[in-house]
């Protein structure tokens, strides 16, 4: 009687929890129905269908994206130029969100033919480069207007920081699941031996596979805003950069001192009034006689675009693990707490591997860095010389040097073939160091606990196992994320020092009305390109006067080096003169 009443039971659980996920199921997936597809397209200027986008592109942008609505309805016509199908997934239900089964259509296109540029989604209008870069930009001129020291980061954390704290949420709740996986194992190995009711079975292993579900969700989901977070910061990056440059003075100061145009000077009143003048003068550039001495370095168009290649990737880059600071200390104290739980004391020796472990591990990422700075290094030599002979390949031909130009690229190439090769190799030892450090820890935290007198159980060892292969991943990554992240903080301080750098001074804006004087009107002027100090810079033209009337042709003619570009350059103000005086509108 007692067995029937077991199974009867058991029967009626497994119907309950069948009918329970039936239900839910259902529920999902006729919520996916509610497509955009179905609702006609509203149509651009050009004749290209443009999606209509109501929703926010994320369930938590919501408020902000409210916020930008009147933006974002200046660039829907910028997303609606190609005719492309619009993106489902601002519209698409609670199950294709979670599954990302909104990307169904364009992966069996795919799966089909070659996809065609006809075939990507259109972006959605809160994506764009113009929103995304106006909000960075709006952000930092914040910053420049009401804080004394402006933070690059503290600007791209008011931007983007929303979308990753609900990741970093995601990752919580990811890192808490990980470990009711070992712990339903116990109580499972426990079980097969014991008398308890076979539905306590069913129980724990429907527990263990809503777990492992749950968990893959958090987990795709956190990635899926760490990316878009990262793509976010590196487009915003770029952008603001590019509209730097275009402000900024070519071939600025190389020297330590250099003069910064339309930035007042100090002053030494402590009225906050005083002071947010101040900043609002230096971050606005403002066209003032007054020429103030700072450190500004040389921004050469290499390294605007390192800032924008380089810096920018390596912070998008950083995106992806960063939580891994906080959540490898989350992890590991959970796993120590669980395994002091099950091991006692005798978890000290796997304690002693994991941290010897550690600086290993980080020598080896170090080491793995430095080998791939050099790989790279003779990897562009070897591109620069392959380029250079394609591009003489006529002369070269002409003069019989093909061999000569053969033994270079050779011996550039073998360079390169032997830091490749020291690069696999440490990479071998990086991973030989990750397979071997967790069987390490099990095998002395195990041999610790027999020594000690207790006997090895098999749920003792199964769940010390579990617990065990959960620390590889934040003990290996932990020492990597702070070199990363000391890299991007060195990235971020080189973006915001470009940012803070002196711009030209704007042109006189001209008026509806024909203007009574000259357009342009020099007198007396000594124009010098900046070359460092002031002692030090050259002059290419003195004592300059003359003016130009409207509806008349001026022609500047002279040798080469003579100072025609530098005339020019200096009546758009991107060269000031150390003398007289001038004007010049366009």
């Amino acid at each position: 009687a007692r067995q029937a009443v077991h199974l009867v039971e058991a029967t009626v659980f497994a119907r309950a929890i069948f009918s329970t996920l039936g239900g839910v199921l259902s529920i999902l997936f006729n919520a996916d129905r509610k497509l955009l597809l179905a609702r006609p397209p509203a149509l651009t200027g050009d004749g290209g269908a443009a999606a209509n986008y109501t929703q926010p592109l994320l369930a938590e942008e919501k408020e902000e994206g409210e916020r930008e609505g009147g933006r974002e309805g200046g660039v829907e016509g910028e997303a609606g130029r190609r005719h492309g199908p619009p993106l489902p997934e601002p519209e698409a239900g609670l199950f294709s969100l979670v599954s990302f089964s909104w990307l169904n259509p364009i992966l069996s296109t795919g799966y089909q033919r070659p996809l065609t540029h006809d075939d990507l989604y259109q972006l959605h209008p809160r994506e764009t480069a113009h929103v995304i870069c106006g909000r960075l930009e709006e952000k930092w001129q914040y910053e420049q207007l009401h804080r004394s020291k402006p933070s690059l980061a503290r600007a791209l954390w008011k931007s983007f920081g929303f979308t990753f704290f609900v990741a970093s949420v995601y990752k919580f709740a990811y890192d808490t699941l990980l470990f009711v996986g070992p712990l339903l194992l116990k109580q499972l190995i426990m079980y097969l031996g014991s008398d308890e009711p076979p539905y306590r079975g069913y129980e724990y292993l429907g527990m263990l596979f809503a777990a492992a579900v749950c968990s893959s969700i958090c987990l795709h989901q956190y990635f899926h805003r760490c990316f878009r977070t990262g793509m976010r910061l590196k487009s915003a990056i770029i952008g603001l950069v590019y509209k730097k440059a275009l402000k900024i003075r070519p071939g600025q100061s190389k020297g330590k001192h250099a003069s910064e145009e339309g930035a007042p000077p100090a002053t030494t009143n402590g009225s906050s009034s005083n002071r947010r003048s101040s900043r609002s003068s230096r971050s606005s550039n403002t066209t003032q006689p007054e020429a103030v001495k700072r450190n500004v370095e040389a921004k050469s168009t290499g390294e605007i675009t390192n800032l924008m290649a380089v810096d920018a990737q390596r912070l998008q880059d950083l995106m992806s693990y960063f939580s891994t600071l906080w959540s490898a200390p989350y992890q590991c104290s959970v796993a120590l707490y669980l395994l002091y739980r099950e091991l006692g004391v005798a978890i000290v020796g796997g304690l002693g591997i994991m941290l010897i472990s550690i600086p290993i591990s980080g020598f080896v990422a170090k080491r793995t860095r430095s080998i791939q700075r050099r790989v790279m290094t003779a990897k562009d030599e070897r591109i620069k010389v392959t380029n250079e002979v394609f591009s003489g390949i006529k002369i070269i031909k002409l003069y019989a040097w093909e061999r000569s130009f053969q033994e270079k690229i050779g011996r550039v190439r073998d360079k390169e073939l032997r830091m490749l090769r020291q690069y696999m190799m440490t990479n071998i030892v990086a991973r030989f160091t990750w397979s071997i450090v967790p069987l390490a820890v099990s095998l002395t935290s195990f041999a610790v606990y027999v020594l000690m007198g207790n006997e090895l159980t098999s749920s003792t060892a199964f769940t010390s196992i579990a617990l065990f292969n959960i620390l590889r991943f934040p003990l290996a990554m932990f020492p990597q994320m702070l070199s990363s992240t000391a890299e991007a903080l060195l990235s971020l301080e080189r973006i915001a020092r470009f940012l803070e750098t002196p711009e030209v001074a704007p042109l006189p804006s001209l008026s509806p009305a024909r203007p009574a004087g000259p357009l342009v009107s020099l007198t007396n002027v000594t124009l010098s390109w900046a070359q460092g100090k002031a002692a030090e810079e050259l002059i290419f033209l003195r004592d300059v006067s003359f003016e130009v009337q409207p509806c008349s042709l001026t022609v500047v003619f002279g040798a080469t080096g003579a100072g025609k570009s530098g005339l020019l350059s200096a009546l758009i103000g991107k060269e000031r003169g150390r003398e007289g005086g001038g004007d010049g509108r366009t």
